[in-house]
Formats: structure tokens, sequence, C-alpha cells
């Protein structure tokens, strides 16, 4: 096929569609025609290095391959490993990676200083990740406080996370500076409230005088 039919570079098909201009120009594509491209719109950005000729919106998987082809060594992040793995946390506007020693600014990229180690990192399709345990909390430590809780009882209805595992994280200080919410979230799940409306309701059954239960203890395992 001549490349005035190819949409994108077969490497593309193999990396959810996204590509860079470097590899465009490998596969024979000249500079001015991917200038031209990305003027016309036939060509679009994705976050960093990473182009795409497929239409918006962009999923998890696509902006996560950007970043990964911009930062070789990236771990994805947070937010956008939650995307990946199916997790219900909203998209952030940035893709967010750990990579090794100080990264420069790059459009679309938020790069965190300190790669995570090994045992907290998963291999999926040609991406690393942050392993589901370790997405969670790091979500958890940073997101706002009801979205926090919300995914907190996602997470634990589907033996993602338990209250032991957050309780563990806490002693640990795995967040650093986010350890002040895991902490406040281990104290308000360990009396049963687990969602934000759960929690609305905890306060008032207590203040009714109904007694309320306690989360389940048992380690996560599924999704280790």
């Amino acid at each position: 096929m001549s490349l005035h039919t190819e949409l994108a570079p077969a490497v593309a098909r193999r990396r959810a569609g996204v590509f860079t201009a470097t590899q465009a120009r490998d596969a024979g594509w000249t500079r001015r025609q991917v200038e031209h491209r990305l003027a016309t719109g036939r060509w679009r950005r994705v976050a960093g290095l990473g182009l795409t000729a497929e239409p918006l919106p962009d999923d998890g998987r696509r902006r996560a391959w950007a970043a990964t082809l911009t930062v070789p060594d990236a771990v994805v992040a947070r937010r956008t490993a939650a995307e990946v793995w199916g997790f219900p946390v909203p998209a952030d506007d940035d893709v967010e990676i750990y990579a090794s020693g100080r990264t420069r600014r790059l459009r679309g990229i938020r790069a965190l200083e300190g790669l995570p180690d090994v045992d907290d990192r998963r291999a999926m399709g040609g991406l690393v990740l942050t392993s589901p345990i370790r997405t969670v909390l790091d979500c958890c430590a940073h997101l706002p406080w009801e979205q926090s809780l919300d995914l907190y009882a996602w997470a634990s209805s589907r033996r993602v996370l338990s209250h032991a595992d957050l309780a563990h994280a806490v002693r640990r200080q795995f967040a650093r500076h986010g350890n002040a919410q895991l902490a406040r979230l281990m104290t308000y799940t360990a009396r049963g409230a687990v969602s934000a409306a759960e929690h609305r309701c905890q306060a008032l059954l207590r203040r009714a005088g109904s007694p309320a239960g306690g989360p389940a203890q048992q380690s996560a395992t599924r999704w280790a």
C-alpha cells in the first residue's frame, strides 16, 4: 500500500493508533509531509510526541501510548492508569506517569519523579502501568475527597483493595504528602461507610442511635 493511501505508519496498529513524527519519517513520509498532515488535521497530537490519525476522543490506552513513546521508561500512573484498568475515575487532562529522574514539561504529560518498585508495576500489551492496588492507592491519596471515598467503595467491593491494604499503606507512609488523606480514608471506612453517600447515611444512623457495621478485613487478591 502506498503512503498516499496509508492513514498512518504501520507501527501505530500495535499502539492504539499512536506513532511519532520520527516513526512516520522512518516509514517513508518526509518532514514536509508530516508537517502538512498535522497542519491540515489529517494527523493530530495526542500528548507529548505521540501523534494519531484516529478520531477523538482519545481513550486511556491511546494517551498512555503517547506518553510511553515520549518517555520510554514511563510507568503510566494515577488517573490515566485507572482509565486503562477500567476503574471509575474521572480522566485528567494530562497523562500521568512516573519517570526516572527529572523530566522536562511536555505537552499533555505530567511526569512524577521516581519510578515505583517493580512489585508495584504491571505490563499490559506493551505498556507499563502501576498495579491495580498501587493505582487505587495513588488515586485515593490525590483525588478530591468524595471521589476518593467513591473509588474506595468501588475497589473494596470488587476486592481490588481491602481495608487491611489501606491500613498497611498508611503505616508505611506510602503516599508521602497524600498520606494524610489515606489516613482519613482509613478512619472513615473503619466505621463501615465506604462511599460518600454511605458515609452520610451512616452519620444519620449514628445520630439516630443505630449501630454501624465494620468493613471486611480480607486482603484483596483478585487484582494483585
